[in-house]
């Protein structure tokens, strides 16, 4: 039993894998060089989509320790085993905990209270966290040089469901959407040393 779970565990994260988008890391917009940038998710899953029905997404940023490169500074300092660079390769997927909504009239007081957190009509095009997530070595001097991810609550059901919208009632599709966020992400997770991951229960 315990040989045929682990089994389909390989197979399904192998097929994963093989379905990775090898367009990721994307280009930083111009004059972009510290925000975490927002990436849809639409093209890697149509379902994976916010309590409302708008698109579902995620926020990246790489190593950003060179932002502060004075002119004529050679040094790569998001560089693995660089002189000033890091000894290890860093990655932090941090999904939001936001709680949820399971009915008609816990959803409607949420999206009374928080729409933000049923929708991605107002997210931005790029965010500025602080915390552990923080660019600014200042503020975050331990993992400032790290890859950053952000998965905004937007499904309201903790990462969950995996439930289409029903007339009167919102999508919770929490589980695509995480499952969407890994294949975005997996190519370029072969880089990484070390994976971090946080979040809600069904992270």
């Amino acid at each position: 039993m315990f040989t045929a779970l682990l089994l389909l565990l390989m197979l399904n994260l192998y097929g994963i894998a093989l379905t990775a988008y090898a367009a990721f890391p994307p280009a930083t917009p111009p004059g972009e060089q510290r925000g975490m940038v927002r990436i849809g998710l639409s093209s890697v899953d149509s379902s994976a989509v916010c309590s409302d029905g708008t698109e579902a997404s995620f926020y990246w940023r790489n190593c950003t320790a060179n932002a502060d490169r004075p002119p004529g500074d050679k040094d790569d300092y998001c560089e693995k085993g660089g002189r000033n660079g890091v000894d290890k390769n860093y990655w932090f997927v941090s999904f939001e905990t936001a709680g949820s909504c399971y009915d008609a009239g816990s959803c409607n007081a949420r999206r009374a209270a928080t729409p933000q957190l049923m929708s991605s009509g107002s997210q931005p095009r790029s965010i500025f966290p602080s915390g552990a997530l923080s660019c600014f070595p200042e503020e975050n001097p331990n993992f400032y040089k790290s890859t950053m991810v952000f998965v905004p609550s937007c499904s309201s059901d903790e990462f969950l469901g995996d439930t289409g919208a029903a007339v009167g009632k919102p999508a919770f599709q929490g589980a695509r959407i995480m499952e969407a966020v890994f294949r975005r992400l997996a190519s370029a997770l072969g880089s990484a040393d070390v994976l971090v991951v946080s979040g809600a229960a069904g992270v």
